[in-house]
């Protein structure tokens, strides 16, 4: 697949024999990718304390690995553009975060919406249903945000939803803290267990039982049998950590579960993805009693901070993991286009 296009530069030099196409790994240099990264992240404020350019350098590693499609634009031969596309079991399309990477002096408003609708015929030749990207907003990147925002809305994506992200601290944790908003009246008679212990369709049941009744976003974008195989830990199950993964049950009945995995690119960082209840054991403690067992575990194995992300309309999690001492820290805006 390819184009070509002319344009002006915001500059107002025209710009020729422009051409979009995929490409193998083995075409691109990767420090000639990484300069582009750089240079695009320098540009929209997005380097701070918080993303050094290690940071992206290591974001963009892991990226590299899990692509499966490249879409590229040169001009002259020389790199002006680079979005990455890794297609999941459920049938969605995930357009890497923070791109297009678009070279400095290009025409953005023109070449980024080109790369994006090439990323999305190509995921429709694959028979993909959604395609989807999010955006981490820290303070201070809503400039670059408004510009990928509206690019991505000029192909077609929908307006975003928000999912807050929390973090909260666990040196020195101890379940301890949490006893007084966990009745032992309520929840006597439960065993706590290695999740991986249990069948995966009472894992699978409970979490769209607990979810399908409440507003979240994510949970109806990602939940049905297409990615049932993908919820436990949609960045593999090499990443979970089994210690701190823990179900909870009544008997052989499944009451509910938390699934922890670290991050790839911040080692020393647990996320929570997903905690789920069964709503007829819910409002005794229970989702605290679990949270904090798995809690107490990570804070032993060394991990600084637990993140999670809550559906922005889910009022009843927010309150409920406000109360256990989680901050916001960012937000997540997710943009989603139905392929059918």
């Amino acid at each position: 697949m390819a184009s070509t296009f002319s344009g002006f530069t915001n500059g107002g030099m025209v710009q020729s024999n422009l051409r979009i196409r995929t490409c193998e790994k083995e075409e691109l240099d990767f420090s000639q990718v990484l300069r582009l990264a750089l240079d695009t992240f320098t540009r929209n404020g997005l380097i701070s304390p918080l993303m050094t350019s290690d940071h992206v350098r290591q974001i963009l590693e892991v990226m590299w690995k899990g692509s499966d499609h490249m879409i590229i634009a040169e001009e002259s031969n020389r790199l002006s553009g680079f979005l990455s596309i890794k297609y999941a079991g459920d049938g969605h399309a995930h357009f890497a975060s923070w791109m297009p990477y678009l070279r400095n002096g290009t025409n953005a408003f023109q070449l980024a919406p080109q790369l994006i609708n090439a990323g999305i015929r190509i995921a429709k030749e694959k028979g993909s249903r959604m395609a989807w990207t999010r955006f981490d907003l820290l303070p201070g990147r809503e400039r670059g945000y408004s510009d990928y925002s509206s690019w991505y809305r000029s192909c077609g994506f929908a307006e975003p939803f928000q999912t807050p992200g929390f973090i909260r601290p666990l040196q020195r944790f101890s379940s301890f803290d949490f006893h007084r908003l966990m009745p032992s009246a309520y929840t006597s008679g439960l065993d706590i267990k290695p999740l991986n212990d249990i069948d995966f369709q009472q894992v699978f049941d409970i979490y769209c039982k607990a979810f399908s009744s409440c507003r979240d976003n994510e949970f109806h974008l990602r939940t049905g049998p297409e990615n049932r195989e993908t919820l436990m830990n949609r960045e593999g199950r090499e990443y979970q950590i089994p210690e701190a993964s823990l179900a909870l049950t009544d008997g052989e009945t499944l009451v509910g579960f938390a699934n922890l995995y670290f991050l790839k690119d911040r080692p020393n960082l647990a996320n929570l993805c997903p905690i789920a209840i069964d709503p007829d054991y819910q409002r005794r403690g229970l989702g605290t009693l679990l949270l904090s067992k798995s809690m107490e575990v990570l804070s032993a194995k060394g991990y600084q901070a637990l993140t999670l992300f809550v559906d922005a309309e889910n009022a009843s999690a927010i309150r409920f993991y406000g109360r256990l001492g989680f901050k916001e820290a960012f937000r997540l805006y997710i943009h989603t286009l139905e392929l059918s």
